[in-house]
């Protein structure tokens, strides 16, 4: 059983409350010191930023906390609102424990990176006088200071680094004898094997640094020559890493395929075609960046000059819909590709959903929150459920997913695994089968962000199918890769499932579709796990991300391709 010390999360400040009457004071008025802005920062750092970034730029499944949207969400809105929602919701391990002065030195700093000037009083932490301050500046929209005692923002800026008081093994209980409470209470699992396996330790292994110095990796693939295709998410591209060990320039012919309204593309997964020997295709997910938000996610194919490093003949074969599903938030795209032997391609689609969440998974009539099944072409699967169906889109192959993050194919059975986030609790490990529903948002083995029931509170419903396994606390799953190599014969039948937020990748024991043992790994690194694949060689090669969880054009360039090798 694992341990994870589950941090705080804000997602809830996505959806702005009701209406408030017009207040006395405007936020542009000088409402915090400098002073209570770097104390915050300091909070910040500690309380948020591993869920919301570093520069409060948002993750996977968390809102940003700056910017024109956020401010757009609060405008009219009194600061105590703001700041109920921060108390009654975080930590989300223990909400509402922290103490009234530390929740007012974080919204101080949020300000201050907002750039709302600083003034010559500390924000209040009465409920009474945060009442009387308002996110509309009076007299207009701007964040201009009006005859504040300082006229300009605190020279506050985010951290950099996250703290290192958490990462690594103090994240995990390896003694077995203090397991972490679950977020959902009265969370019991359907059979025994369905969560907290035991921890069985297997074999010791070398780590080697292929490249680093990396901004946003998300995915890998292994050319014949030897050599290693790598995505980045933002600005996107496609490298190819030699067996030197040196990292090409991004590969021309990526950025044709944008929108025409796009700012830049993310790239995300990209795998061989079965044939690629022969006929030099790759397929890859990307997405437009488009008004500060990320449109659905895209299906595109290519041939590949390893040669010129270009691609030839690129064009998108599958475009989800809708195509902008939500302006708020921008991250569960899904976009993971599973190739059948057969060349036809299952991919995942992220629901978008925000908080509480919505019903698009169980709907029919759109791409999100399902696994897709199509062909080399981008046309439904000839053996897809639905076909001919009114009302409902062909190419979807399962329905009831969340925020899909790896998925894989069992080289020994066939069968198709996905793993995905859930909310506060619940992140699951599925065996995706035709047709089948598995459930989100009806059943879930968690809660939402602000501590609240989803929907019914239930954790099975008939005609819904229950997780293979789930994590309550969460790990924030990533890539999925099964091992049927030599170089680790005590590897052999494991999965392998990195870990975002819990910064480890976790091996896991399967015997008879049931997870048996689970083993965290890298925990040493204190970086959260990416990508996770399994080379010709044997090899397992891992990407780290950025180490937190904002991804942005100015994202440190901290990530890096490890090789894990017999010790």
């Amino acid at each position: 059983m694992l341990r994870v010390v589950k941090l705080g999360i804000l997602i809830f400040l996505v959806l702005a409350p009701g209406s408030v009457a017009q207040t006395s004071r405007s936020i542009a008025e000088g409402v915090y010191t400098a002073e209570q802005a770097n104390r915050g920062k300091t909070a910040y750092v500690e309380h948020c930023a591993r869920c919301h970034g570093n520069e409060l730029g948002g993750g996977d499944e968390t809102p940003a906390l700056v910017g024109d949207k956020f401010l757009g969400n609060w405008r009219n809105h009194s600061v105590n609102e703001l700041f109920e929602r921060v108390r009654v919701s975080m930590p989300a391990d223990r909400p509402g424990s922290l103490g009234r002065q530390m929740l007012s030195d974080i919204l101080a700093y949020m300000f201050a990176v907002n750039q709302f000037p600083a003034g010559g009083q500390e924000l209040s932490i009465q409920g009474v006088a945060l009442k009387q301050i308002q996110f509309q500046a009076a007299g207009g929209p701007g964040r201009q200071s009006q005859g504040t005692p300082n006229g300009a923002a605190a020279t506050v800026t985010p951290p950099r680094s996250i703290s290192n008081a958490a990462p690594g093994p103090a994240l995990f209980d390896f003694l077995l004898n203090d397991p972490a409470p679950t977020e959902k209470v009265d969370n019991r699992p359907a059979f025994p094997e369905q969560t907290r396996a035991p921890y069985r330790a297997s074999a010791p292994y070398r780590i080697t640094t292929l490249v680093d110095k990396l901004p946003a990796p998300w995915s890998i693939a292994f050319l014949p020559s030897g050599k290693i295709l790598l995505t980045e998410r933002l600005p996107g591209s496609i490298r190819i890493l030699d067996t030197n060990g040196v990292l090409s320039e991004p590969i021309a012919g990526v950025a044709s395929l944008a929108s025409p309204a796009a700012k830049d593309i993310g790239l995300l997964d990209v795998v061989l075609d079965p044939k690629f020997a022969n006929n030099h295709r790759i397929f890859f997910t990307f997405f437009d960046f488009i008004d500060g938000t990320n449109s659905n996610t895209y299906v595109a194919r290519a041939r590949l000059d390893e040669a010129k490093c270009a691609l030839s003949g690129a064009e998108v074969i599958f475009r989800a819909q809708p195509a902008m599903p939500s302006k708020r938030l921008g991250g569960k795209t899904g976009g993971r590709i599973a190739i059948a032997s057969d060349g036809s391609l299952f991919v995942t689609i992220g629901d978008r959903s925000d908080s509480p969440p919505w019903d698009v998974a169980q709907r029919l009539d759109n791409h999100l929150g399902k696994i897709i099944h199509i062909t080399a072409e981008g046309t439904p699967a000839s053996d897809n459920p639905f076909l001919g169906k009114p009302g409902v889109l062909p190419e979807i192959w399962a329905y009831g997913i969340r925020s899909p993050e790896g998925l894989a194919i069992d080289p020994g059975s066939g069968r198709l695994w996905e793993n995905e986030h859930g909310p506060r609790g619940g992140d699951e490990l599925n065996i995706i089968e035709k047709g089948k529903n598995y459930g989100w948002p009806v059943i879930v083995h968690g809660i939402d962000y602000p501590g609240t029931a989803i929907g019914e509170g239930i954790t099975h419903k008939q005609g819904m199918e229950e997780p293979v396994y789930y994590w309550d606390p969460v790990i924030a799953p990533s890539g999925l890769a099964f091992y049927a190599g030599s170089m680790f014969p005590q590897w052999r039948g494991s999965l392998f499932v990195g870990g975002l937020r819990s910064m480890m990748l976790d091996r896991l024991a399967i015997v008879n579709d049931k997870v048996v043992a689970e083993e965290p790994l890298l925990t040493e690194l204190g970086a959260r796990i990416r990508d996770v694949r399994v080379g010709p060689d044997g090899a397992v090669y891992v990407l780290t991300d950025s180490g937190n969880a904002g991804i942005s054009v100015n994202t440190p360039l901290t990530s890096k391709l490890l090789k894990l090798t017999p010790k």
